[in-house]
Order: structure tokens, then C-alpha cells, then sequence
């Protein structure tokens, strides 16, 4: 049996983060696949630490990881996954995604096993949510033990919640260090370019990316000066010149 790692960073915006993994915990069971759930947390608040560490001791399948630093999502990530390295699939959740859709984790995989190359295979995000799904170029039609899908490729793939094979994501990893904004993307391009895969998402699996404006709003608007320094140097600069997760509650 095939065993899927969902790695889910986790830093601040508690109420945010509880939503995110209630929703995570009643859909990630899937047909087939062993799934386990690895909570990776920034060095947040007491009280969303203690929590994490509850579904751990609630749940034989989360792995809750408190780090005593603020790495930032991707090198925490590595390093998790570097911990539990005993995967044939990696999933990036993010702890403002809400999936939607039973059995998803699953249901990626199957439908990332049909397409020929693929490479970073997302969700489909709601419209009403944070970060709307770009409409890609092409399409081809996949199928899962829940029917149909269609896969939409060749153009920008909004990150968050994504599967990747073992073999990718350990070819490439997250190469950003401590940077809030593009971690996700520069892994679609290393994907895309260095190992000539294809990244979209699959319609129909789906998941909300929760609204930072309205709950978060201080940090939504940091978080935009820092994606607006990304888009104006690159997601490969100094983490420095651009901004991580330390500059806003740390």
C-alpha cells in the first residue's frame, strides 16, 4: 500500500489553523493509500502549539512536529520530510486550505499516476476563496475511483495544496530559505524546467484557500508587500531583502 505524507506548515492565525486541519482530518482518509498527516509547526503561540499536540495524542495518524525556531515554510518543510522520509507521495497543505472533497489525497494520486511526466499536481480552489485557481492552457481527462477529472496544465499553478511523487519532490525539495511568498512557486519552476514535468491542478478535488483580508488583515497586507518584493526582484533573493515570517509577529 502506497503511503502518502501530507506535510502541513503551521505558524500563528490559530483560529485560521484549526479550521484548516478540522476540515483536513475529516477528508484525508483515502481508499488504498496510507495516509499520515505531519503537522510542522513555526514556533507559534502556546495555545495552537497545545493544540496540535492534542491531535496527535487524538488522532494514530498526525504527527505533530514543535519546532523551537521559526525556519520559515521551507526549510521546516525539508526538514520534516527529511524526518519521515518513508513515502511514495508528498502532499503541501497549507494551514489556510480547506479541503472539500473526500478521499482528495488519494484521489490526487490516482490522477497524477495517468498523466504522462507530471510533476506537481494541486487542488482546485474555489472561487470564492483566497487564491482562485488561473485557468490553464490544456486540458486531458484523468480518472480516479471516484470517476472523472479533468487535469489543466501548461501555465501559472497557484500553490498551496499540492501532491508530487517521492522522487520529485526529493530531486527538488523547497528551495527558498525563510521566504514567506513564492516557496511554492519556485518549486512549480524548478519542476517545470530542470526536470521537464507538468504542473496544473485537477477540477473537481477540491478546497478552499481561506481569506487572510478579512480575519488576519494586518498580515494579509504584509504578506502583499512581500509577494509585491518577490515579484519585484525574485523568489531566489536574500531572504532579507524581501521579508519572512519573523517580520510579522516575531
Amino acid at each position: 500500500m502506497d503511503r502518502i505524507h501530507i506535510f502541513i506548515p503551521v505558524y500563528y492565525r490559530e483560529a485560521t489553523v484549526r479550521k484548516s486541519l478540522e476540515a483536513v482530518l475529516a477528508t484525508y482518509k483515502s481508499v488504498g493509500y496510507d495516509v499520515r498527516i505531519i503537522l510542522v509547526d513555526n514556533k507559534s503561540n502556546d495555545s495552537l502549539r497545545k493544540h496540535l499536540k492534542s491531535l496527535e495524542a487524538k488522532h494514530h495518524d498526525v504527527i505533530t512536529k514543535l519546532l523551537d525556531r521559526n525556519m520559515g515554510k521551507g526549510p521546516a518543510i525539508n526538514w520534516a520530510a527529511e524526518q519521515h522520509p518513508k513515502f511514495q507521495w508528498f502532499i503541501n497543505c497549507d494551514s489556510d486550505i480547506v479541503p472539500t472533497t473526500k478521499g482528495w489525497p488519494g484521489i490526487l494520486a490516482e490522477c497524477y499516476s495517468q498523466i504522462p511526466a507530471a510533476g506537481m499536481v494541486s487542488v482546485e480552489y474555489e472561487l470564492n476563496g483566497n487564491n482562485p485557481m488561473p485557468n490553464q492552457p490544456q486540458q486531458m481527462v484523468v480518472k480516479a475511483n471516484d470517476g472523472e477529472h479533468t487535469f489543466n496544465w501548461g501555465g501559472q499553478v497557484a500553490g498551496g495544496c499540492f501532491i508530487t511523487e517521492a522522487s520529485v519532490w526529493k530531486s527538488i525539495r523547497y528551495r527558498c530559505s525563510g521566504v514567506y511568498g513564492g516557496v511554492d512557486g519556485v518549486f512549480r519552476q524548478n519542476v517545470a524546467q530542470s526536470l521537464n514535468r507538468k504542473c496544473g491542478f485537477v477540477s473537481g478535488v477540491m478546497a478552499q484557500h481561506l481569506d487572510d483580508r478579512t480575519d488576519n488583515k494586518g498580515y494579509h497586507e504584509w504578506k502583499m508587500e512581500v509577494q509585491r518584493k518577490i515579484r519585484a526582484k525574485s523568489p531566489l533573493a536574500d531572504a532579507a531583502d524581501l521579508g519572512n515570517d519573523k517580520g510579522y509577529w516575531d
